[in-house]
């Protein structure tokens, strides 16, 4: 690392430094900071020491915007859903695309193979069946500002009827195609499609 190239105290005890990584040699003090003077998509905007020594133990703070990996993406998702701050071990990162379906975060998937009424609770039904009618679940089964998102995968024509107290905002009933997605906001009276 190429530190120290500048460095700057703002409190007589810290220091900032810029370097391209967080120090290896020199004494530094709990509550230093290194900027990376080389950023770059998902990196850090730098590191912070720790616990004083020398060189210390640095962690890196600040991720900068994009790509994400696996990793990141899924402890950023989990803090914003629990609303405390996490901190991340290395299971994050052994994370894999196929165990994102194990982990809750609110949202059941219902897999509906024939014509009925759509499953309560279920963020996400996937239609698989023949042509036909569903009935959409009764709006008043469901919190407040639950979403509820509809997807036709089979090749025929679904069509999303409305019974008392299941109604839409605009019309009586809807027509899905293969691969036409309708999302509802329920607001406890009525669903509302969501542009």
């Amino acid at each position: 690392m190429a530190q120290n190239e500048f460095s700057f105290s703002w409190n007589g005890v810290n220091k900032v430094y810029f370097g391209t990584a967080a120090p290896t040699s020199g004494t530094y003090v709990k509550g230093d900071i290194c900027l990376n003077s080389a950023p770059a998509a998902a990196a850090s905007l730098g590191w912070i020491c720790v616990t004083s020594g020398t060189p210390g133990t640095w962690k890196a703070v600040g991720a900068i915007d994009g790509p994400y990996t696996l990793g990141t993406l899924v402890s950023t998702v989990a803090t914003l859903s629990t609303g405390t701050v996490t901190t991340l071990t290395s299971t994050v990162a052994t994370l894999t695309s196929a165990s994102i379906p194990t982990l809750d975060f609110g949202r059941t998937v219902a897999t509906i193979a024939a014509p009925a009424v759509l499953t309560v609770g279920a963020g996400l039904q996937l239609y698989t069946g023949i042509a036909g009618t569903c009935t959409l679940a009764a709006v008043a089964s469901h919190a407040a500002g639950f979403e509820m998102t509809v997807k036709n995968i089979a090749a025929v024509n679904l069509t999303l009827a409305t019974v008392a107290g299941a109604e839409y905002d605009d019309a009586a009933a809807v027509t899905l195609t293969q691969h036409q997605v309708v999302t509802l906001v329920g607001d406890g009276t009525t669903w509302y499609k969501k542009a």
